[in-house]
């Protein structure tokens, strides 16, 4: 397997070439072993929980409807400031919002900013987490009701209409 996705790599993907690196599993001959090997099935999984933990100790929670996407920014437990949170959060929301291939209207309830600065703050980390998506993300800022609207035109469906949840 090794041979040939270096052989794959050097045609289609040279940049990936150098990052290739041979391992051996006790279970190869279990399909998906490097997914178990890796975790990766827990990290799948968890694309289709509409929560996601912040590593400071905060939370969002994810939550698509037909007609838009809402995401909530809860602090927990952590004792950074407002602006330390949302910072995260608004990091790993655009990222969700990638890996889960979300569509459409998006609102995110953030944390209460203190002041105009700390909300300039936030919306420039949302610019340069936005810059990263390969989709249209348009960032329309903070409604009258204090939740950031984005939109964002995906080129394909979304993550769980492209896998057979009950499988995982």
């Amino acid at each position: 397997h090794y041979t040939y996705i270096e052989e794959w790599c050097s045609v289609f993907a040279p940049d990936l070439v150098p990052k290739i690196a041979p391992i051996e599993l006790e279970d190869a001959h279990i399909d998906l072993a490097l997914f178990h090997h890796r975790d990766i099935m827990g990290q799948i999984e968890n694309l289709f929980t509409p929560y996601h933990f912040l590593p400071s100790g905060g939370n969002i929670i994810i939550q698509t409807t037909a007609a838009l996407t809402s995401i909530d920014v809860n602090k927990g437990n952590n004792k950074h400031s407002h602006l330390a949170v949302n910072i995260e959060a608004a990091q790993e929301s655009l990222r969700q919002l990638r890996l889960r291939n979300s569509g459409g209207v998006i609102l995110i309830d953030f944390l209460k900013c203190k002041n105009k600065k700390e909300a300039d703050t936030l919306l420039k980390t949302i610019e340069a987490e936005a810059a990263k998506d390969p989709c249209t993300v348009q960032i329309h800022g903070f409604t009258g009701t204090g939740l950031m609207e984005i939109t964002r035109k995906r080129r394909t469906p979304p993550l769980n209409q492209r896998m057979d949840v009950g499988d995982l």
